[in-house]
């Protein structure tokens, strides 16, 4: 089976003045694979999110999801991006996978002011 690179279900960019804020609420991701970022994978670069926005993972279920390589469920890439904010709240994951690293969750990146508070995190690994 042919996997998608980078999110399973949603792959999302911010690039320079050509952004918005991005924003998942409220959602069901299941049995999700790829090979970077099994269900989510967002990457932005040179984003002044002061401006533009940022990026707000909140009250979402991240259910058997898996990567070959990093983050099970989600990654967030932040490169080059000033005062950039990431606020990952009450956000479920359970049985989620990775063949690196980040069973759940991967923030990577500088420059930037991430908050995360999990509702539940659950056999990641």
């Amino acid at each position: 089976m042919l996997l998608p690179s980078y999110g399973g279900a949603i792959y999302a960019t911010q690039y320079y003045d050509y952004t918005f804020p991005i924003v998942i609420q409220k959602s069901t991701f299941h049995n999700m694979r790829a090979n970077e970022g099994g269900s989510v994978y967002l990457y932005m670069n040179d984003v002044e999110a002061s401006i533009y926005g940022g990026v707000s993972l909140q009250n979402n279920s991240f259910n058997n999801s898996t990567s070959v390589s990093e983050g099970g469920a989600v990654v967030i890439l932040v490169e080059n991006s000033k005062a950039f904010t990431i606020d990952v709240t009450n956000n479920t994951f359970e049985n989620c996978s990775a063949g690196a690293y980040g069973g759940g969750l991967v923030i990577e990146g500088l420059g930037g002011n991430f908050l995360v508070t999990h509702k539940k995190e659950e056999d990641n690994y």
